[in-house]
């Protein structure tokens, strides 16, 4: 038998570690589901699982918390992952400076074709949004949670075309 492994630790997505700053345990593997994948929940269905999903309230997509201070991002009737958006422009926690540094990285994204998106591979999401201007506040709070939350590896070492 031959194990091939990228990283010195073996199970890729299918592993949990300690997050260094917050001391938290970071599950990863695939966990976040919203109502926005109907394909999703066909399958469940087929499967006969469905039920077995334990859902947030009603339209509870996450809480950001600070100190002593929180922010619900609740979803919307929009497809996924925009069904988030209009409550992450009420972010509490980044600047409107911030917010608005990933507005050209977005169009930008939005404008890739296949081939330009697959030649992002051996460049980081961090290093690409750096690229187009994205601060680093909003690199560490919006883009560094996405990262973990939908694709479970860090926005330092995703590559840029999984995080696009």
């Amino acid at each position: 038998v031959k194990v091939l492994e990228s990283r010195s630790i073996l199970g890729g997505r299918a592993r949990s570690w300690v997050d260094g700053v917050t001391r938290d345990p970071v599950h990863i593997g695939p966990h976040v589901v919203v109502s926005e994948y109907p394909n999703f929940f066909k399958l469940l269905a087929k499967l006969k699982t469905l039920d077995k999903i334990v859902w947030q309230p009603w339209r509870h997509f996450v809480t950001f918390v600070r100190g002593e201070e929180d922010y619900h991002i609740r979803t919307r009737t929009l497809p996924a992952p925009a069904s988030w958006g209009p409550a992450s422009i009420l972010d509490p926690f980044v600047t409107w400076a911030d917010k608005h540094s990933t507005v050209p990285a977005a169009v930008h994204c939005l404008s890739l074709e296949e081939d330009e998106l697959m030649k992002l591979d051996d460049q980081s999401g961090a290093e690409f949004l750096r690229g187009l201007g994205v601060s680093e506040d909003y690199i560490r709070h919006f883009w560094g949670f996405l990262s973990h939350a939908i694709l479970n590896v860090p926005v330092e070492e995703v590559s840029a075309t999984a995080l696009v």
